[in-house]
């Protein structure tokens, strides 16, 4: 990727299998982005298919070996993305829903070190090396947001598995449970 001037580049997540085959959250997030680049005269680069659909921000699936994100923290840590790089995002949970020290020591760090400014489509917000560094207010914003993502991912996680014990109780109580999905072979009444 030849480095430019007023590069901008987008990142799109969605975690679950639903919202990836139904494409409405990548695409919402995509057009957000074409919308800011557009309005803020920046050069979107769209060469690289930066989306992560289906993978988990809370669990690190997004930044394994072979994931966007990953990819782009690569390109980052390179020195490829150009001299003053913008990644856009949604909200910072699409970036990380990660416990806060590891999503600033895995992603927002190495993205800072690397010259990478990131803003946050959701209010417009924008973090880099030197608003961290010189805005304490900036920094505290952010850990801030870190941690209500992964609060909230831990969260759904607690849901999650107390509908499924709850549905695990009444099947072995011989109560019929609709789990809202079954097997082809199955029929669901």
């Amino acid at each position: 990727m030849p480095p430019q001037e007023n590069l901008c580049i987008s990142y799109a997540r969605v975690s679950s299998g639903k919202q990836r085959r139904e494409g409405f959250g990548i695409e919402r997030q995509l057009e957000r982005a074409q919308e800011y680049a557009a309005q803020n005269n920046l050069t979107l680069d769209d060469r690289l298919s930066l989306q992560d659909a289906g993978k988990s921000g809370s669990k690190g699936e997004h930044i394994a070996k072979g994931a966007a994100l990953y990819r782009v923290l690569e390109v980052a840590k390179q020195g490829l993305l150009g001299p003053s790089p913008t990644l856009l995002i949604e909200d910072i949970s699409r970036l990380s829903r990660l416990e806060m020290m590891d999503g600033l020591e895995k992603i927002f760090l190495p993205m800072f070190r690397a010259g990478v400014q990131i803003v946050l489509l959701e209010d417009g917000s924008k973090y880099d090396a030197n608003a961290i560094n010189k805005d304490q207010t900036a920094m505290l914003t952010l850990v801030l947001k870190i941690q209500a993502a992964a609060n909230y991912a831990g969260k759904l996680r607690e849901y999650g598995l107390a509908h499924r014990a709850k549905n695990r109780k009444q099947i072995l109580e011989g109560q019929p449970v609709c789990a809202g999905w079954a097997p082809s072979w199955i029929e669901l009444h």
